[in-house]
């Protein structure tokens, strides 16, 4: 049973490199992780025929790759996971994962679309918690695109239309005041005062 084995490696891999990794730029991988990352992919060549064992050690690799902010080498393992596995123990923490990277990148258009995809995915054997929580960032994300993608950039009239399409689709919101106010003071930047006016 390959599974065990990579557990092991896993344990020791952590007791001998604790990760002590902070901020979104990729950090060298220790050793000891290198080795446990290619202990997975020879276990993974075993274990073709064992699913559930698949499954589990291609999430042990992709949090490894996570742990050291290899995102481009985490995402796809945690992605593939939640499409053709979701309902596998580890599907719900993948979800997590793909929005916490998303979340560390800065990349608010993306965890928007993927919190809103995994609300909707009835397969992931996540908690009602967890469902409230993906609804939670779905709606931040939305905001924080628009924040920082529009309004920061100086693209006001985009930013006000897009603020007056988030009180539409998040009406329930706590950030829908903050949008609605937004809105009507981009449309001010943007020298349209009708429209200000209409939005307050």
């Amino acid at each position: 049973d390959v599974g065990p084995r990579v557990d092991a490696l896993g344990r020791q891999a952590d007791q001998e490199s604790p990760p002590k990794v902070t901020g979104a730029a990729a950090v060298e991988i220790p050793e000891v992780k290198k080795n446990l990352i290619s202990a997975c992919e020879r276990a993974l060549k075993l274990a073709k025929s064992e699913a559930a064992t698949s499954i589990d050690i291609e999430y042990k690799m992709g949090r490894t790759y996570y742990t050291y902010n290899h995102f481009d080498k985490a995402m796809p393992i945690f992605e593939k996971i939640v499409s053709h596995s979701p309902e596998h123990d580890v599907g719900c923490f993948a979800a997590n994962l793909i929005l916490d990277a998303h979340n560390t990148q800065k990349n608010y258009q993306d965890l928007q679309t993927a919190a809103k995809r995994f609300t909707q995915n009835s397969k992931l054997p996540c908690t009602d918690p967890d469902r409230a929580r993906f609804r939670e960032v779905e709606e931040r994300a939305a905001f924080s695109f628009i924040k920082v993608n529009l309004e920061e950039a100086k693209r006001f009239e985009e930013a006000a239309a897009a603020y007056q399409r988030y009180v539409e689709d998040y009406s329930g919101s706590e950030w829908t005041d903050d949008a609605m106010y937004n809105g009507a003071i981009n449309y001010e930047l943007a020298a349209l005062m009708d429209k200000a006016f209409e939005t307050r």
